[in-house]
């Protein structure tokens, strides 16, 4: 064999040598730097693991219930009363003629305002009572918001009994409606307690009655008292007002 051949037979064997061990060595340098990362990186403690795990459920169960409140429950605002959503209490068809007769919406705003609607409802030795909030900016001006009553009977249309803006900015422990204790002459639906700021004497509230006469309400009497959140030690004075508080009636079919 000449030399060069020999020369030649040598690198190969020589190549063929170290090719694994580079190959090893990398694997192996690899190995070493994940492990340095891994040794860099410590577990988090067993309180900290425990504590996540437990604010998950609380986040979760608290967005449980704020849907379920949301969906089904009562709630107090709107002049401290408790409101519950419209849908529960009047048929929607109904609420659609009540929203037509008392604005100018139409198409899906009708449908979206019906889902957001407030009622309270109150019962009468005929039917029921139903105060509606619309619930909208939509319907709301210098006046205040705007509220309806509906009559609800079995086997009746549904008529609209009043219809009237009033604020439902009032001081706390006041409602906006109640049901009176008015002595009633077999009227088919109970007398209302309406409550409203003075607007020239903001320290007293103005406390309206209202009572159903067959076919709608109208004022019976009020009276203006002193606001229990104000300073001012200004008597009460009687309002005399026989006055009409609502629309005509009108049946809502």
């Amino acid at each position: 064999m000449s030399q060069q051949s020999q020369i030649s037979l040598n690198l190969q064997l020589f190549d063929a040598a170290t090719q694994p061990v580079s190959a090893e060595l990398v694997l192996a340098s690899s190995k070493g730097k994940t492990n340095e990362t891994s040794s860099e990186l410590p577990l988090p403690p067993i309180w900290l693991k425990r504590f996540a795990w437990w604010f998950r459920i609380g986040l979760g169960l608290f967005l449980l219930i704020s849907s379920l409140l949301g969906l089904t429950g009562c709630s107090v605002g709107a002049g401290g009363v408790p409101w519950q959503q419209a849908a529960a209490l009047v048929p929607e068809p109904v609420l659609e003629q009540v929203i037509a007769q008392n604005s100018t919406l139409s198409g899906k705003a009708v449908g979206q305002l019906v889902q957001s609607m407030q009622g309270w409802k109150v019962n009468g030795s005929e039917g029921k009572l139903v105060v509606l909030n619309f619930n909208t900016p939509d319907l709301c001006g210098a006046l205040g918001c705007l509220y309806s009553g509906v009559w609800l009977r079995k086997n009746q249309p549904a008529t609209q009994v009043f219809s009237v803006y009033l604020d439902p900015n009032l001081p706390n422990g006041q409602a906006l409606f109640k049901a009176s204790d008015l002595p009633q002459q077999n009227q088919a639906l109970p007398c209302l307690e309406v409550v409203q700021l003075d607007k020239t004497q903001q320290q007293l509230v103005r406390q309206t009655h209202l009572c159903f006469n067959g076919q709608q309400y109208q004022t019976v009497d009020g009276v203006l008292l002193k606001n229990a959140n104000s300073t001012s030690t200004k008597s009460p004075s009687p309002i005399s007002s026989k006055s009409r508080y609502s629309r005509n009636s009108s049946t809502v079919r």
